[in-house]
């Protein structure tokens, strides 16, 4: 191969080697648009993940309050219950001594 016939091979392949770095690069930053695509996708997930905790966290404050208010209603209420038994009871017994002192006399 003469000097002639390797310079023209090479300007030739460095026109091919060329034209294939530019493709790779092309593809290069293809992927870089995709890798911040999925990226962007990643961090909207761990922000949509870290919501979703929020919100579950919150639910489950609102779930004790709500669970802590019932039990106490329901102990005002047995404790109203309790009261009107014992009245009941008291009634009761009035109505016991009423009627043995009518059937007595």
């Amino acid at each position: 191969m003469t000097s002639n016939q390797y310079a023209e091979l090479v300007e030739f392949l460095g026109g091919k080697f060329e034209r294939i770095d530019h493709h790779f690069e092309q593809i290069g930053r293809r992927f870089e648009q995709v890798d911040r695509r999925f990226d962007d996708v990643d961090r909207r997930f761990d922000e949509a993940s870290r919501e979703r905790e929020e919100i579950r966290d919150e639910a489950r404050r609102h779930s004790t309050i709500l669970f802590e208010q019932s039990q106490a209603n329901l102990k005002v209420v047995a404790e109203g219950l309790g009261l009107h038994l014992e009245a009941i009871e008291a009634l009761e017994g009035r109505v016991q001594v009423l009627e043995e002192k009518a059937a007595q006399g």
